[in-house]
């Protein structure tokens, strides 16, 4: 129940969870039982808009731009070939996976363009108790220094990361209006702050994002707050 309510409630566009789909001569099909589920982020700060692709079928027939998600969608368990490109590029690059029944994955489009690839993160895990929120980070700053992240009244210690690591999904004493810092950990200057919501009993994917080395306001560095339900 757990993972159904995470599900049913995951804000994010193009998401398909209907218990059965309707088609166009009145039958209906129901959704097969052996699927896993993929969500879709374009986090390339310098990117075009991306069209990404399972087994070589299109996922988003609109291309994704910079900041953007799409998903969850469903995909049949066994070997999938995920791949991304541009309307007019060939495929950028390519990984490869063997979906499980029940996994959920998030597949991030990262790096500078001219060097653009995929990373996949599992999104699996159980909701937090009902007073505590959850959240995982994933650093995705291309340029960004080793950094510790920090939540305005919250001893929990979520981890320091380098580009691409994440943390596991951590339990912590959500709010209001919190502020999310994300901190040099070497000089220990704060290079970023930003103010949140953590609702009680929710569950949210933090990445940060952008370039700390840009002057350029829309690849700036920057953190997206996801939540799950």
């Amino acid at each position: 129940m757990k993972k159904l309510k995470f599900l049913g409630g995951m804000l994010v566009a193009g998401l398909l969870l209907n218990a059965c789909l309707d088609t166009d001569d009145g039958n209906t099909n129901q959704i097969p039982e052996e699927i896993g589920w993929l969500a879709f982020v374009n986090a390339s700060p310098d990117s075009e808009r991306l069209f990404f692709f399972a087994n070589d079928k299109i996922i988003n027939n609109e291309g994704l731009p910079y900041e953007r998600l799409f998903g969850y969608i469903y995909q049949n368990t066994g070997a999938l070939s995920l791949k991304v490109k541009t309307a007019s590029s060939d495929f950028l690059d390519t990984i490869n996976i063997n979906l499980q029944k029940g996994d959920m994955y998030s597949v991030y489009a990262i790096n500078e363009f001219d060097d653009l690839k995929l990373k996949l993160y599992s999104d699996q895990h159980t909701l937090p108790d009902a007073e505590k929120s959850m959240l995982r980070f994933i650093q995705l700053s291309p340029d960004a220094p080793h950094l510790r992240l920090e939540i305005e009244g919250v001893s929990t210690n979520f981890g320091n990361f380098f580009y691409t690591d994440h943390s596991s999904f951590i339990e912590f004493d959500g709010g209001f209006n919190k502020k999310i810092y994300l901190i040099d950990e070497v000089t220990n200057d704060t290079i970023l702050s930003k103010s949140a919501n953590f609702h009680k009993g929710k569950s949210y994917s933090l990445f940060s994002k952008g370039f700390v080395n840009t002057t350029d306001a829309d690849e700036q560095l920057d953190i997206q707050v996801i939540p799950f339900q």
